[in-house]
Order: structure tokens, then C-alpha cells, then sequence
């Protein structure tokens, strides 16, 4: 039987010839390594692997892979995490993934509230089954996350969540809480995927932390090889009370196309369908079967800054 043991450093930071870090949420809530960041947090039903555990869970049973993911961020800002990942798609029919994600230091309420933008979080824990049915596959996760709440002195009580389980830690309390997804994709072709996922049912209590969140991609692979691929997603994510004016509908496109036999060039863009808004990724990868080291680069806010997100997605494949 072969194994592919897949470890990853992802690195993340900013790169600002503006005002700074207008970049809407904390890269917590959406980073997916660096070729994400290049695609723009796109192409839900081209990722495979631990990035396919939150996107699409369901493509673990397309995608039969057998990966240990390890992974570092210096986000945009906030505080530095990691993320660590198994997907086991080889030893049954049930595919089945885990994702946790901690970070390095505690969370600082006071600075949360009047200088930095940071993920209120203190740890996630995702869980993603799957299992083909026909040429279609089914795919459920379930994550279990604790965030903090806090008072605030001028705006009061922020991160309206309620739960039967907290706990005072210092001068914010932990709320502790669960969440539930399903999802569903095909490979109607050799050359086409679609898929959809619906991710954090009855949140009501951890909405804050983990919003509900729709995710709709087709991937087009224009090649026979996947020299090149399209893709079409689109994205409805609850809005985030403490981050967001409003509810998030965008729709992206992105595309990746070989060259040179090595290098991968990632470009993606993305339209607010709410909001006069648009976003711009692009980024290159060079890769072959066993190391792939990707860069990409994400202008979120285009219109209101010229602030500028990059990430660095190093990647080692082992076969055993």
C-alpha cells in the first residue's frame, strides 16, 4: 500500500504600501496555505487533502489520499498559530480527516480591543468523514472550538454568544462550543468537478467564532495532465459581528496554469455581490513529486487601501 505523508510550512504575513491591515477578517478564519492565498480562499472542489476537511469534506473520498499536514502562520496580524492535519483516505471506504488549530501565545483582550485585529480564538478542532455513494460523494465534519468573550468598557459585552459551558479565564471567559457541516461533490468527467458545502449548522452559539458558511465551486481541468484548470466558487458567509458590516457574498474565479514543467502560475478574482468590493490574488509554485514551495500575493481591498497579504507555502511529499 503507498502512503503519501505530505508536511507543510505555511507563512503568512504583510506586505503594506498603505494604511495597514484592512483585510477585512483574521487570516485564522480562512487560511488554507499558500496556494490559497494565490487563489484567492477559492477552488473548494480542486483542494484535496487536509485543506478539503473545512471546504468540502466531501472530497476527501474523491481525492484518496493518505497525508500529515504540518503548518505554522505568521498571519497578517494578531497572533502566530498552527495548524496540524490527517487525512486517511486509504485503509477504508470511509475517507476521514482531523484539523487542529492552536496558537503560541494567550489571547490578549486588551489589545484585541483598541490596536490589533486577532481571531478570538484559543483552539479549534475539526473532524471530516466521507464516503462515495455512486459517483457521488457525501461528506460531514464537526468542529469543536474555544473562544474568548470579553467586557468592554465603552461597547459593553462583545461576542454575543450564549453556552452552558463557560468558564472565567483571567478578565475575558472561554466559551466553549460546537458546530456541525455537510457537503456534497462528483466528478461528472475526467475534466469536470463541482461541489458544495455548508459549513457550521446551528452555530447560534459559537456565530462569532465559527460562521455559517456556504461554498458552491466547478473546476474545469483543461488538460489532460491538469496543465491547466479553472474555477468558479462562490462563497455566502454569515457575517461576523465583531469583523464584518455585513453578510460576505462573493463570487471568484481563478485559474492555474503550468509551465515550464515545474512552475505553477495562480491568479484568481473575486467580486463582492453585496458590496462594491473586489478582491485580486496571484502567486507561482514550483513543484514536482516530491517538494512543492508556492508564494502568493492578495489585495483584499483594492478600492480602500493598498495594503498587500503574501504567504509562503513550503510542502515535502514522502511515499512509504
Amino acid at each position: 500500500m503507498r502512503f503519501v505523508i505530505t508536511v507543510t510550512v505555511t507563512i503568512v504575513t504583510i506586505l503594506s504600501s498603505g494604511n495597514g491591515l484592512s483585510l477585512d477578517i483574521p487570516d485564522e478564519y480562512r487560511t488554507v496555505g499558500g496556494r490559497g492565498t494565490a487563489l484567492g480562499h477559492s477552488a473548494t472542489v480542486a483542494n484535496n487533502g487536509v485543506s478539503s476537511i473545512v471546504l468540502n469534506p466531501a472530497m476527501l473520498a474523491i481525492d484518496r489520499d493518505y497525508q500529515l499536514s504540518l503548518g505554522y502562520s505568521w498571519p497578517t496580524s494578531g497572533r502566530e498559530f498552527y495548524q496540524v492535519g490527517v487525512v486517511d483516505g486509504k485503509t477504508s471506504k470511509v475517507a476521514a480527516g482531523i484539523l487542529y488549530t492552536g496558537f503560541r501565545e494567550g489571547f490578549d483582550a486588551e489589545r484585541f480591543l483598541h490596536e490589533e485585529l486577532d481571531a478570538p480564538i484559543r483552539r479549534r478542532g475539526v473532524l471530516a468523514l466521507a464516503m462515495a455513494v455512486g459517483k457521488v460523494s457525501l461528506g460531514i465534519n464537526g468542529q469543536y472550538l474555544e473562544g474568548y468573550r470579553f467586557q468592554d468598557s465603552v461597547n459593553g459585552l462583545l461576542g454575543l454568544v450564549d453556552s452552558a459551558h463557560v468558564y472565567r479565564s483571567q478578565d475575558h471567559e472561554v466559551i466553549r462550543g460546537i458546530s456541525a457541516g455537510l457537503a456534497v461533490a462528483t466528478v461528472l468527467s475526467p475534466t469536470l468537478r463541482i461541489g458544495a458545502s455548508l459549513n457550521n449548522l446551528a452555530n447560534r452559539k459559537v456565530a462569532d467564532f465559527a460562521p455559517r458558511t456556504i461554498r458552491a465551486g466547478v473546476s474545469y481541468i483543461a488538460t489532460a495532465n491538469g496543465e491547466v484548470t479553472v474555477h468558479a466558487d462562490y462563497l455566502h458567509r454569515q457575517r461576523l459581528a465583531l469583523f464584518d458590516s455585513k453578510t460576505t457574498q462573493m463570487a471568484t474565479v481563478s485559474c492555474s496554469i503550468l509551465v515550464y514543467d515545474v512552475i505553477q502560475v495562480l491568479a484568481a478574482y473575486g467580486k463582492s455581490l453585496a458590496e462594491e468590493r473586489q478582491e485580486l490574488s496571484a502567486g507561482l509554485a514550483l513543484s514536482n513529486d516530491r517538494m512543492s514551495i508556492s508564494y502568493g500575493l492578495r489585495q483584499p481591498l483594492p478600492e480602500t487601501t493598498e495594503a498587500m497579504q503574501q504567504s509562503v507555502n513550503l510542502s515535502l511529499t514522502v511515499s512509504i
